[in-house]
């Protein structure tokens, strides 16, 4: 007679979701990371010795020991949030990013580029480049006459196009004072800013029958990318591998798992 599903086994389908809480993040923010299509693929690399004896000329393996033990979680994100993207860049956390006013932008030099295929970048006086412009001026230079936004995107993405037979020559010194929308938010990523790789508490939440029983793994993780798929007619993807880091000092030395949520299967076979 087959055993079945009895109270003691716990079979699962499940899903993952995932949270990090960098270090590196001096306000204690707890990122989502956001839809993950697959479940968080544990691995455990597990090296082992072992120690023979060879009485009667046959090597018999009499004991064997654990020696190292890496456990690292494959994570595949389909969220493109400033968060997840500083983490896949390894930038220090999504800073808040102004757009620039003020005298910076008031007649900045720039040089005219006619050959084809060249184009002006409008940028500050720090040569900073510029970006959702709202509309500029070129002094003693009309728009439509003597230049234009480069295709519909020029505006978005600050490129100017001189208009051929107009008033501008190669190599002219071009005033420009551009007006910018506004911009804010934690939108700017300074990519590889964070060193040599990111460090936090992570934890890998493991939802089964709608999430009416969870398992939580936690641990000190370090955090690297392990490749991206974008895609114009998928969604795209970030993968992630995080690895748990260990602390000799503390009892639950590599982290802890734990059901937060649902029956435990708790009756032993047979009772």
């Amino acid at each position: 007679m087959g055993i079945g599903k009895d109270r003691y086994q716990d079979f699962w389908i499940v899903g993952s979701r995932a949270y990090l809480m960098r270090d590196d993040d001096a306000a204690g923010t707890l990122y989502d990371l956001g839809v993950i299509s697959e479940a968080v693929q544990p691995t455990l690399e597990v090296n082992k010795t072992e120690l023979p004896d060879g009485d009667g000329g046959i090597q018999r393996i009499v004991d064997e020991s654990v020696t190292s033990i890496d456990e690292t979680w494959e994570i595949e994100v389909a969220n493109h949030s400033p968060s997840n993207l500083a983490h896949w860049y390894l930038s220090s956390p999504a800073e808040v990013f102004d757009q620039p006013t003020g005298a910076a932008l008031t007649s900045v030099s720039h040089t005219a580029v006619i050959e084809s295929g060249g184009f002006i970048k409008v940028v500050d006086n720090s040569g900073n480049w510029l970006f959702n412009i709202a509309s500029a001026l070129i002094a003693t230079h009309a728009e439509g006459v003597d230049w234009k936004w480069h295709d519909n995107q020029g505006q978005m993405r600050g490129i100017i196009e001189v208009i051929d037979g107009g008033g501008i020559a190669e190599g002219d010194t071009l005033l420009i004072t551009p007006v910018l929308n506004t911009l804010s938010g934690k939108r700017l990523i300074k990519p590889h800013s964070a060193g040599n790789s990111i460090k936090g508490k992570m934890m890998i939440v493991y939802g089964r029958g709608q999430n009416a029983q969870q398992t939580v793994r936690e641990a000190e993780v370090s955090l690297t990318p392990s490749g991206a798929t974008l895609s114009p007619t998928e969604y795209s993807k970030l993968s992630f591998t995080a690895r748990v880091l260990s602390d000799i000092t503390d009892s639950a030395m590599s982290g802890r798992m734990l059901q937060i949520n649902g029956d435990v299967p708790e009756t032993a076979s047979g009772s």
